[in-house]
């Protein structure tokens, strides 16, 4: 039976460069064992996606409330035209 077990940092993270070493894999049989290094193919930049998904729903959060205390002012100023046009006192 050939038993393997894959060994790697959980916190490595980006930017890898090709050649760099990120891990190792290590067989077994009949008690022999071999470590062999797992080796980056490939360039690997650091990604950004995830802060700019964030950035832009805290943007669209800001921008909504925005829309929502000018509509509020505006409501308000028709109110009290309203209100004043008939006659009534402002409710504040």
């Amino acid at each position: 039976k050939l038993d393997s077990a894959i060994e790697y940092d959980p916190k490595l993270k980006a930017p890898i460069t090709a050649g760099q070493e990120i891990g190792s894999i290590t067989y077994t049989k009949n008690g022999e064992t071999i470590n062999v290094p797992l080796i980056a193919g490939s360039d690997v930049a650091k990604s950004y996606l995830l802060v700019i998904v964030l950035l832009t729903i805290v943007f669209l959060i800001l921008l909504f409330c925005a829309a929502m205390l000018i509509a509020r002012a505006l409501y308000r100023k028709k109110r009290r035209k309203s209100d004043a046009k008939n006659g009534r006192k402002s409710q504040k």
